[in-house]
């Protein structure tokens, strides 16, 4: 009898388990990425070509 009763509560422990890993989550907002901070693309695009320009002068960036 005990052992019947260990196993009910392991197996209600399993279930409980495994619906909690197996249902559905939030998804997370990207590394460093805010909704409510909004930024022009133009500037993050002037900085992209001047990092890739100061690449490309001292040789590490070969991509156009």
């Amino acid at each position: 009898m005990f052992l019947a009763g260990r196993a009910a509560w392991a197996a209600i422990v399993f279930i409980f388990l495994t619906t909690g890993i197996s249902g559905p989550r939030a998804q997370p907002l990207a590394s460093g990425a805010s909704s409510s901070r909004k930024m022009p693309a133009v500037g993050h695009q002037n900085e992209i070509k001047n990092l890739q320009e100061t690449l490309r002068n001292k040789g590490h960036y070969q991509a156009r």
